[in-house]
């Protein structure tokens, strides 16, 4: 809750989706949606992204190791993130510009949306 009574709410998107039709009739946004599930990876695609991660582990200076308990810093916990995690937070997180989070959000797989990351770091 905010000083003069507004709230700032924070989403955490599941999917990504494509907005099919708005309606307009209510004071916060409504949507008809249709979701745009990734593309599976295939075992060679899997490897590709973790070789990916680790591009930008090293492009951002962060170091890949498991934290010895509950208690690590904030920074070790990207860590242990599942890859496709790890790129959507880190996508997330940066300091880009609209186009280049929507350019992001328009991949079809995590494997292009990670090489687009890279692109961007």
């Amino acid at each position: 809750r905010l000083m003069d009574g507004r709230y700032n709410i924070v989403l955490h998107g599941l999917d990504r989706f494509r907005v099919l039709d708005e309606q307009h009739d209510r004071t916060y946004r409504r949507a008809t949606i249709a979701p745009m599930p990734d593309a599976p990876l295939d075992e060679k695609a899997r490897r590709a992204v973790r070789e990916l991660r680790r591009g930008i582990e090293a492009r951002l200076g962060l170091r890949r190791h498991a934290p010895e308990a509950s208690d690590a810093p904030q920074g070790q916990q990207l860590a242990v993130l599942p890859d496709g995690d790890f790129v959507h937070a880190i996508a997330q997180h940066l300091d880009l510009d609209p186009i280049e989070k929507l350019a992001l959000l328009e991949c079809d797989s995590l494997r292009s949306r990670a090489e687009a990351l890279i692109d961007l770091i």
